[in-house]
């Protein structure tokens, strides 16, 4: 956005060619491209957080911008796929685990007796090249 003030004053206070009216015009349509494309990456920075894009226009709202601009900033975006398309880190959503594992460990070495037994893998012979 700076750019296309920063284009509109510039381009009007030279001498040029144009005049003002040709730094107005570039510095217009800079200002306009630079602010749909953040529009745009906002809107889409929202719909990875799983919130709607109408939420851009909390950005209107002074003091309450910052705090929109900094959820923006530092929060992770919804693991898996949302409403509004699919997770941009390619992330797998949360799968439960089983809530309890036992384990039993032999500490003192003890023979301990198996109901059935395990059956070892079958061997794979190689094959000796001759």
């Amino acid at each position: 956005m700076a750019l296309g003030v920063g284009t509109m004053f510039l381009g009007a206070a030279s001498n040029s060619a144009g005049g003002f009216g040709f730094g107005v015009l570039i510095g217009f349509v800079v200002l306009i491209a630079d602010a749909w494309f953040g529009l745009a990456q906002g809107v889409k920075r929202l719909h990875d957080v799983d919130k709607s894009g109408w939420f851009i226009l909390l950005g209107l709202i002074p003091l309450i911008n910052i705090i929109l601009g900094l959820y923006m900033l530092f929060a992770d975006g919804t693991v898996g796929p949302n409403p509004y398309g699919a997770d941009p880190k390619n992330r797998m959503p949360y799968q439960a685990q089983p809530s309890s594992v036992n384990v039993t460990v032999n500490v003192a070495r003890e023979e301990v007796k198996v109901e059935k037994p395990v059956e070892a893998a079958p061997a794979v012979e190689e094959e000796k090249a001759e």
